[in-house]
């Protein structure tokens, strides 16, 4: 037993003792002194020995404490009955119970008591024709909720009426009651519930003709212990006590046991203020039967009860709820993620062409990139891409031309031609290659041409070197430094192909088809018009068309529920739905800040996993199309921290990184 539950129990037992004085204090001429409705209701609460402060039999503990009511987990509807005395007289309950999720459970119920066969007399005491029968009901609406953990209040309002013969009354009156119950790891005990219920607090007094009846006020507090029996995990033991104390009476103890077998049967006993009790019970589905005995000097009673459960439970209903609400906020996310993807390529294609039109054509780079990134297979974005490389090179060839650096001209305006067919291309070619013949210096440009052919082959662009050494070659055939890096960078360029049909084929055979695009459009961009390469994009495309959404056998892995406690674990709930409201309103970092808080809990929490990854993948895009990639690059990176094999992730991070190496390159 911690700490916590210490205080609590201390502040019941606090409670009880400043309350029971003032409840208890008896006032000349008012209330009256044993309670009609003392017998309670339940069979199994009956069997205990009346001890139910802090056994919280479902709709019964709406006589018995209010606060139990938060036990009810479904719809109830529960009846008690017993003959009494000679069987003119009996006793009756009827109950019914609705839990309102998170607001609490409401419960209403009838106590009927009926004695019959009295003697009609008149004022003289003179026996008259017809019997008198004396009816006493009462209506009861209550009401119980969680307040936080394992502690919960109660409340019930009462309307007590009177009838016999031509005289009729009734009377109002409240009950409050408190409860906590906590499972407690401990090798004596699996858990412990204590409560408390002042009842009457608004005495129910009527007046009938001149004398005033009614039910005392009082108080009832109690605990109860379980534990399941050594060797079945499915049997229990229980122990329940109760003190009472009302107006005009002694303090009462009540104190009960209950065996339970598997939660279908139980066999009990109790000690009822001197009387003794037995019972027993069974459950089939939603049905428990409940037979008491009760022992007293009057007479022996025989008590049943029934009680019937119906309609989903409140778990059933909070998870039906959960799962609307998770399918809701999976709407709001897909419009979300479509309306920013749309956008994002929109407004990107737009300003592309934009920067094209007006010879921006770096900038135009830039933006369509950005669109290949988040979509691989737009055919427009790449050619816009492929235009604006191309322009790229022609715009800087012009440049390097008039500043007379013929060698790097050529080699500029050759890459703008592979790909770009330009009105003036070839003319320029051909003027740049005649300046270099013509030049004085026509051996130092040449050796400049083999400098920059080498640095491509060293840094691995095979395809640019082998292009750069047949220019050196269309103006000095017989350059043996380039006819043989030329050689090599062939060889090394048909390996880096071979290698890149291997990698295609893997990421195939693992469903990588994302992956296996775009190493395929990668490939198209160094060996354009490749045959094999285009075939078997088409290939990819069809795989993926017939894959759709699919997930394969074993993919899914279930998420191990923390240690936590169902209050830590609600706890959660209002990061993970301001992340939500962050992440809809296209406040990407705001919505990671609240995800991440939750995801380092409990990793499996509702589908703040899957969120997370979109809100990183946003963020990254934000601080890709500024431009700040090594930023980009560890937003995206984290994705692969809680999915390793997430495709897009590792394209953003290739791509980036690509983009990285040929500014640094540019630099150079």
């Amino acid at each position: 037993m911690n700490r916590i539950f210490r205080i609590i129990i201390l502040s019941l037992v606090a409670m009880a003792a400043i309350a029971l004085p003032r409840v208890l204090v008896a006032e000349d001429g008012t209330g009256g002194t044993v309670s009609p409705f003392a017998l309670g209701a339940g069979g199994r609460n009956t069997a205990l020995g009346g001890a139910s402060a802090a056994i919280w039999g479902g709709s019964y503990s709406l006589v018995w404490n209010p606060a139990g009511l938060v036990s009810v987990e479904r719809g109830e509807l529960a009846l008690f009955h017993t003959p009494l005395f000679d069987g003119a007289c009996s006793y009756s309950t009827a109950l019914v119970s609705w839990p309102l999720l998170d607001a609490g459970v409401i419960s209403a119920g009838i106590m009927h008591l009926k004695i019959g066969d009295i003697e009609r007399r008149d004022s003289d005491n003179m026996l008259e024709s017809g019997d008198l029968s004396n009816r006493q009901t009462r209506y009861i609406l209550g009401f119980g909720r969680t307040i936080h953990g394992g502690l919960s209040a109660g409340i019930s309002l009462k309307l007590d009426r009177y009838a016999q013969g031509e005289y009729s009354a009734n009377g109002f009156g409240m009950d409050v009651g408190l409860g906590i119950r906590r499972e407690i790891k401990s090798p004596l005990v699996d858990g412990m519930a204590a409560g408390i219920n002042f009842f009457n607090i608004v005495e129910p007094v009527y007046t009938i003709v001149s004398e005033e009846s009614g039910d005392p006020s009082g108080a009832r507090g109690g605990i109860a212990m379980w534990r399941s029996m050594p060797g079945s995990l499915d049997d229990r033991f229980l122990f329940t006590s109760d003190l009472v104390k009302s107006r005009y009476s002694e303090t009462g103890l009540h104190a009960g046991v209950e065996y339970s077998i598997s939660g279908m049967f139980a066999v009990r006993a109790g000690y009822d203020a001197g009387n003794v009790t037995l019972g027993a019970g069974f459950r089939v589905h939603t049905i428990e039967v409940d037979y008491a005995f009760r022992d007293s000097d009057l007479e022996n009673y025989h008590l049943f009860s029934i009680l019937y459960g119906y309609g989903e439970t409140s778990s059933q209903k909070l998870a039906k709820r959960r799962i609307a609400r998770d399918e809701e906020i999976q709407k709001k996310l897909v419009f979300e993620t479509d309306r920013y993807e749309t956008d994002l390529i929109s407004s990107s294609m737009e300003s592309g062409r934009r920067a094209l039109e007006n010879g921006h054509y770096n900038k135009a780079t830039g933006y369509f990139e950005a669109v290949l990134l988040w979509d691989p297979t737009n055919t427009e974005a790449r050619d816009c891409r492929t235009r604006a490389d191309a322009l790229t090179h022609i715009k800087r060839a012009d440049s390097l031309f008039v500043g007379q650096m013929y060698s790097e001209a050529l080699f500029e305006y050759r890459l703008g031609s592979q790909h770009f067919d330009h009105e003036e291309i070839d003319s320029r070619i051909e003027a740049c290659e005649k300046s270099i013949g013509e030049a004085e210096n026509s051996r130092a440009i040449l050796d400049r041409m083999i400098s920059h052919s080498l640095e491509l082959y060293t840094s691995r662009q095979w395809a640019d070197a082998s292009r750069a050494f047949e220019e050196i070659l269309v103006i000095d055939p017989g350059n043996s430094i380039a006819n043989q890096y030329r050689e090599k960078s062939i060889l090394r360029n048909r390996e880096y192909y071979d290698s890149l049909i291997r990698r295609v084929e893997q990421a195939v055979s693992r469903m990588h088809y994302e992956e296996a695009a775009e190493l395929v459009h990668t490939g198209l961009e160094n060996f354009p018009g490749d045959n094999i390469l285009i075939s078997r994009l088409s290939d990819i495309e069809r795989l993926k068309r017939r894959a759709g959404d699919k997930v394969p056998a074993g993919a899914e892995v279930a998420t191990l529920k923390p240690a936590l406690s169902s209050a830590m674990i609600e706890g959660l709930r209002p990061d993970y739905e301001k992340g939500v409201a962050s992440f809809t309103g296209g406040q990407y970092e705001k919505a990671i800040d609240s995800w991440e808080k939750v995801w380092k809990v409990w990793k499996g929490f509702e589908k703040v996993e899957e969120y997370l990854v979109k809100a990183y993948q946003f963020r990254g895009m934000d601080l890709y199309t500024d431009h700040s990639y090594e930023e980009a690059l560890e937003v995206w990176q984290k994705i692969l921290v809680i999915d390793p094999g997430n495709e897009k992730a590792a394209r953003y991070i290739r791509r980036t990184r690509e983009e990285m190496g040929l500014l640094e390159r540019t630099r150079g």
